[in-house]
């Protein structure tokens, strides 16, 4: 958020570049990139960041640690982060989000199967929508768009 030219008012910039290095997790504005839109997230609260999908409408990002095997939400706001899957139910693969219906579908996969979950965006009503089989059993892809899920299997 900076002033307007005339110095009155705010404008909040919506143009932003989210990434993750190891360790952390930043969002940067596209036309000013020395300065952070967020304050970074960072080593205490995730050690592996990969897969982030950003929820425009709830301010949210989501991503999966993969030190630590967990399905993550962060506030893109304030560094709060909360656990939506653990790795009691697999180690995630991909994930996808949904942002019409505010699914979150995941690939788990566990020493005896490959699997593909769905929860909510609050880690809520979690499900197991596809049992692992023979032809899950490479790295599973996952795309939402408007109409249907998308499930490559490499």
């Amino acid at each position: 958020m900076t002033l307007d030219p005339d110095g009155s008012a705010c404008v909040t910039y919506e143009k932003m570049l989210l990434f993750s290095r190891l360790n952390e997790i930043r969002a940067v504005y596209l036309n000013q990139p020395y300065y952070y839109s967020a304050p970074p997230l960072s080593l205490n609260l995730i050690v592996n960041p990969a897969n982030l999908h950003f929820v425009a409408k709830t301010k949210q990002i989501f991503f999966l640690d993969g030190q630590s095997g967990e399905t993550k939400k962060a506030n893109i706001s304030n560094p709060t982060i909360k656990t939506l899957i653990d790795a009691a139910s697999g180690k995630p693969l991909a994930m996808s989000v949904d942002y019409i219906s505010n699914l979150i579908f995941v690939a788990l996969q566990t020493p005896i199967r490959t699997s593909i979950s769905a929860t909510d965006l609050d880690g809520q009503y979690f499900s197991t929508i596809i049992v692992g089989k023979s032809d899950l059993r490479g790295k599973p892809r996952l795309k939402c768009n408007k109409f249907h899920l998308i499930i490559n299997i490499h």
